[in-house]
């Protein structure tokens, strides 16, 4: 239930600022890594967009123990202890919603998005 509530909450979250949220994460090259600390009871950051390619690793930084487990069980780190890491490559495009099982309201997701190129210059037309 409660990962149906996160992925409820997350989605709502992206209906309301979608665009938004988007445009201030940055998207990372492609085959770029990226952190999240694992404090106790967030992430941290709670969000990123990312290129298909790249390896996210969490961190438990905190003093309880945490997993990290994607709403549609695409991966699970099992428990975590301080100190302890997880990482985990995002092939495919999509939004990844993620909680710890341990801690109502820990949560956050992963955006996997193509980075739009660049816009082409646009030119004034000659005057006739």
């Amino acid at each position: 239930m409660r990962r149906i509530l996160a992925a409820a909450l997350v989605g709502a979250i992206g209906l309301v600022t979608g665009l938004t949220l988007v445009a201030l994460s940055p998207v990372l090259a492609q085959d770029e890594m990226a952190t999240v600390s694992m404090g106790d009871n967030f992430f941290e950051p709670f969000e990123l967009t990312v290129a298909p390619g790249t390896t996210i690793t969490w961190v438990n930084d905190g003093a309880d123990l945490h997993d990290v487990v994607s709403d549609w069980f695409i991966f699970d780190s099992g428990l975590m202890s301080p100190g302890d890491s997880f990482s985990w490559v995002f092939s495919d495009v999509g939004d990844y919603a993620y909680v710890c099982d341990l801690h109502d309201g820990m949560n956050g997701v992963v955006h996997v998005a193509v980075a739009a190129p660049p816009a082409e210059p646009q030119t004034a037309a000659a005057p006739t």
